[in-house]
C-alpha cells in the first residue's frame, strides 16, 4: 500500500473526528491513484484488500463523511460479489494487522501511520460488516489499542446498542480519567457523546424510557468525573436537553461545581452553580440514587484541566 505520510495523517484525524472536512479548505494536492482492476466475480481477495485501500485513500480526498465511507464499502461488497462473512474475515484481518505493527512501529513514523490506517477506518466499516469475532475484537480495541479507540467503542456501540455497552464504556472511558489524571485524554470523546445521545434519544422516541435513563445515568458519572471543561459543558447541555429535573439536581451541582470557583476565563460553570443553588434543596432531584454498575471512583486525586488564557 503505497501512501504518503501527509496523506494518511490527514485520513487518520477525519476520520477520527466523524465529521466532514472543512468545505473552505482546499482539496488537498495529491492524486488519486488508479483503482485496483478488478479481476473475476466475485473478486477475489487482493483485488478486494486492494479496493479497500484504494477507496479509503480516495474518500478522504474527495471530502465526503464517514457515512459516505460505510456506503461506500457496502457498495464494494455488492459490486464485488463479496459476501457480509468475507468482508468481515478480510476488515477483522486488516485491523489486527495493524494494530500488531502499531505494537513495534515508532511513534509518527511512515510505518506508523501505515499502521494507523489499517486500524481507524476498517474499524468504522466493522459497524456495517461484523460477525461472532467482531465484538471482541473491538473490545480489545477499546482496551488496549494504541489508535481508534474511539472509533472502536463507536462501532461497539452500534452492534450492541447503547445500553449493553455502558459497562465497557465505563470501564474505557472513566478509567482514562482517573489513569490519566487528566492529561492527553482523547480529544474526540465528543464524537461518542453524540452517538450516545443519540441512542438515547431514540430509546426515548421507543417509549424504553427505562433503558432511555440509564444511558443518561450514565452520562451522570462521565460528568461528575469529567476534568476537561469543553467536554463538561458538551456533557452538561445534553444533561439538561434529555432530563427535565436534571438542570436543578444535586448532580449537575456536583458536576459543574469543581470548575465554578477556578481561575477560569469565563463564569459559565459558576454562574450555572449559584443558580441551582438558589432552588430549595426539597425540590432538586439527586440521580446518583439511581442503580447503575460502574467501575468505582478512585480515591485518586482528579487534577482539572484549565483552558490555555486567551
Amino acid at each position: 500500500m503505497k501512501k504518503t505520510l501527509s496523506f494518511v495523517m490527514l485520513g487518520f484525524f477525519a476520520s477520527t473526528l466523524i465529521a466532514s472536512l472543512d468545505p473552505d479548505l482546499p482539496p488537498p494536492k495529491i492524486p488519486i491513484r488508479e483503482p485496483t482492476p478488478v479481476r473475476g466475480f466475485p473478486i477475489d481477495d487482493v483485488t478486494l484488500r486492494g479496493q479497500i485501500f484504494d477507496f479509503i485513500d480516495n474518500i478522504w480526498l474527495s471530502r465526503q463523511t464517514s457515512e459516505d465511507l460505510l456506503l461506500g464499502i457496502q457498495g464494494i461488497a455488492k459490486e464485488g460479489g463479496v459476501t457480509h462473512e468475507r468482508m468481515t474475515k478480510m476488515l477483522e484481518n486488516i485491523v489486527r494487522e495493524g494494530m500488531r505493527e502499531l505494537e513495534t512501529a515508532e511513534y509518527d513514523s511512515t510505518e506508523y501511520w501505515e499502521a494507523i490506517s489499517k486500524v481507524v477506518e476498517p474499524i468504522q466499516m466493522l459497524s456495517v460488516f461484523h460477525g461472532p469475532n467482531t465484538v471482541k475484537l473491538l473490545t480489545d480495541c477499546a482496551r488496549f489499542g494504541k489508535a481508534g479507540r474511539t472509533v472502536a467503542m463507536m462501532s461497539y456501540v452500534h452492534i450492541v446498542g447503547a445500553v449493553e455497552a455502558i459497562p465497557l464504556l465505563a470501564e474505557v472511558l472513566i478509567g482514562e480519567i482517573v489513569e490519566k489524571s487528566g492529561k492527553d485524554l482523547n480529544p474526540h470523546r465528543g464524537a461518542l457523546f453524540d452517538i450516545l445521545q443519540k441512542s438515547a434519544q431514540k430509546l426515548t422516541s421507543e417509549k424504553k424510557d427505562d433503558d432511555a435513563l440509564k444511558v443518561y445515568i450514565f452520562f451522570i458519572s462521565l460528568a461528575i468525573m469529567e476534568c476537561e471543561p469543553n467536554a463538561a459543558a458538551k456533557l452538561d447541555r445534553i444533561l439538561c436537553a434529555g432530563l427535565p429535573d436534571y438542570a436543578t439536581s444535586f448532580d449537575r451541582e456536583k458536576a459543574i461545581g469543581k470548575f465554578a470557583d477556578l481561575p477560569m476565563n469565563t463564569d459559565y460553570f459558576k454562574n450555572i452553580r449559584d443558580e441551582i443553588r438558589k432552588v430549595p434543596a426539597n425540590k432538586r432531584r439527586d440521580y446518583g440514587k439511581q442503580p447503575l454498575r460502574i467501575p468505582k471512583e478512585s480515591e485518586k486525586e482528579i487534577k482539572i484541566m484549565l483552558p490555555p488564557p486567551r
